[in-house]
């Protein structure tokens, strides 16, 4: 009788096997026959014993056997997303900025779970347990993030600066045979984030102890933080207003543009996408609403339509929202075109001057853009082109200019003098504004090839009752065919009735009195029409005299004639002067 030890059989063909053998002697005697030994283990672990031969009336023998069963650990093991991690919903950022991140300033925003032999199969016992050493992780929205903590409970094992990739070492996170273990990350954030945006880690790499069950794949199942619905989404609460778009020099009866816009913003400058509120808008000018209101859409107030009345200058509006605190905008004007052409025309230089495409307020009278004689037409396309710029200095025959002339009854404020130019490469390189409030005398504004935006808000442009004449003066070209030409421009103002001054005179046989109010020392008009002739009269004149008035006296049988006096005071004198009448 052959028999064999646990865990061990034999056969004498090596082809079936048991734990024991019966050997029938030949003759009462057993000749020499093999026996096949194999190892037949059923756990991991060293087993071994005696092989036994046994026969009626004689002595056994043993022969032994010792096998070796290694673990070989079974690569099952996976780590999943804790389905009972409960996440921050709308999480407020700005309470958690720590950059050392600790379990009272920083908030739980993942879960996961080693899970050994996740296969299932009981049967699957290695013996061993998971170990993980390391595991990298990918970030999503990783900017709004300043710090990411790896905790086992309660206890940090690791803390790194958050990145599009961040990894935890020197770890012994175990998972005992065919058990769990958890852990968990924490996070701090950065003052700039973006309201309603969500963050998710998933696992893209782990390492373990090699002598333990290993996992599935070098990812450990790839396993994500979950972010349905508001879960680990970014929360911004506004505490402010502030301007997106400023307001911007705009033109009267035109909403302005650029469109300002009014954002709600938390202390760190976030939009908050929540803010959905009023906004109104107030002016230092006149609004065509006073206040404009506009509801915010996801943090942002757009004035598409915010429309002033009337022109100004150094004009502010103020924004207004709820209990934060009113802002107050950039300075901006708000001008009043009264003299326009953009000069769209195949050839507009073959004209002088050129009117097409001109708008101008219906109380003026004006002659378009024209040049000097000394100046030649260059052909070009949507611009008011010459040549004949190449005096080495102020020339005051070469000039584009623009006459304006108020109807009767009316008088002009400039604002602004705006207009568009180009130049050639052998163009003028200096150049002059003038008018003839001085006759051309002095200089206005720096004008340049490219254009300019010319402030004419000096009295010396206010109260304008006659024709007025403004010349762009070019010089120094290289050449006489370097070319200069305006594109486009814009007179900026108010075009008004002239306000009618108090005034007595004797005898009262005045029938007909018109006074055209200007300031400063420019000419102001007086038309008096009368029954007869007079040698003397007194006239009191409004508050802003005394200054230099110029008079026309129109009387029935004389000529009209004109002179200039200074009152005294606010009592002016004059003398009508004989003239032969005309008719």
């Amino acid at each position: 009788m052959v028999t064999a030890p646990q865990y061990w059989e034999v056969s004498l063909d090596s082809t079936n096997w048991s734990t024991s053998l019966n050997i029938a002697p030949v003759s009462g005697a057993v000749t020499n026959i093999t026996v096949y030994a194999r190892f037949s283990p059923i756990l991991p672990g060293s087993f071994g014993g005696d092989i036994t031969f046994a026969s009626l009336n004689a002595v056994t023998k043993t022969v032994a056997v010792i096998g070796t069963v290694y673990v070989d650990n079974l690569y099952e093991s996976t780590i999943t997303e804790n389905p009972a991690f409960v996440y921050t919903t709308n999480i407020p950022y700005a309470d958690y900025q720590s950059a050392d991140i600790t379990a009272a300033n920083s908030v739980e925003v993942a879960g996961f779970t080693i899970v050994d032999d996740a296969s299932g199969d009981p049967s699957n016992l290695d013996g061993a347990s998971t170990t993980l050493n390391s595991i990298t992780f990918s970030l999503s929205n990783f900017a709004m993030l300043q710090k990411v903590a790896l905790y086992d409970g309660a206890t940090e094992l690791g803390e790194v600066s958050a990145a599009a990739t961040v990894n935890f070492s020197g770890l012994t996170l175990t998972a005992v045979d065919n058990g769990t273990k958890n852990f968990t990350l924490r996070a701090t954030f950065n003052t700039t984030v973006t309201d309603h945006s969500n963050f998710q880690f998933t696992i893209t790499n782990v390492t373990y102890d090699p002598n333990g069950s290993g996992f599935t794949g070098t990812d450990a199942g790839g396993a994500s933080s979950n972010i349905a619905g508001n879960n680990n989404k970014i929360s911004v609460t506004a505490s402010k207003i502030v301007y997106g778009v400023n307001a911007a020099t705009s033109v009267v009866n035109v909403a302005m543009t650029p469109s300002p816009t009014v954002r709600a913003l938390d202390a760190n400058n976030n939009l908050d996408l929540d803010y959905t509120s009023d906004v109104n808008i107030t002016s230092t000018g006149t609004l065509a609403v006073t206040p404009t209101t506009v509801n915010a859409v996801a943090g942002v107030a757009t004035f598409s339509a915010l429309t002033h009345t009337q022109s100004g200058l150094g004009l502010q509006i103020t924004a207004s929202s709820g209990a934060f605190t009113p802002i107050a905008s950039a300075l901006f004007d708000v001008y009043n075109p009264i003299f326009v052409n953009q000069i769209t025309a195949t050839n507009p230089s073959a004209l002088n001057p050129f009117t097409t495409g001109q708008i101008v307020d219906t109380n003026l009278t004006v002659s378009g853009i024209g040049r000097s004689a000394a100046l030649t037409a260059v052909s070009a396309a949507d611009r008011y082109a010459a040549s004949g710029f190449n005096t080495p200095s102020y020339d005051a025959t070469r000039y584009f200019e623009f006459t304006i002339t108020p109807n009767p009854g009316y008088e002009i404020d400039f604002s602004n003098f705006i207009y568009t130019g180009q130049a050639s490469g052998s163009r003028p390189t200096a150049f002059s504004f003038r008018s003839s409030v001085d006759n051309y005398a002095s200089e206005i504004g720096t004008p340049a090839a490219v254009g300019a935006n010319i402030s004419l808000a000096a009295a010396a442009y206010q109260d304008i009752a006659a024709p007025i004449t403004f010349r762009i003066y070019g010089y120094g070209a290289s050449a006489a065919g370097g070319t200069f030409s305006v594109n486009g421009f814009t007179f900026n103002g108010s075009v008004t009735v002239s306000p009618i001054a108090s005034i007595s005179a004797l005898p009262s046989n005045i029938t007909t009195l018109d006074y055209f109010v200007n300031a400063g020392l420019r000419q102001r008009n007086l038309s008096i029409s009368m029954l007869q002739a007079l040698t003397r009269r007194q006239i009191i004149l409004p508050s802003q005299l005394p200054e230099i008035l110029k008079f026309r006296q129109t009387m029935p049988h004389f000529q009209a004639v004109q002179h200039w006096l200074t009152p005294a005071g606010r009592l002016a004198t004059f003398r009508f002067m004989y003239v032969q009448s005309l008719v």
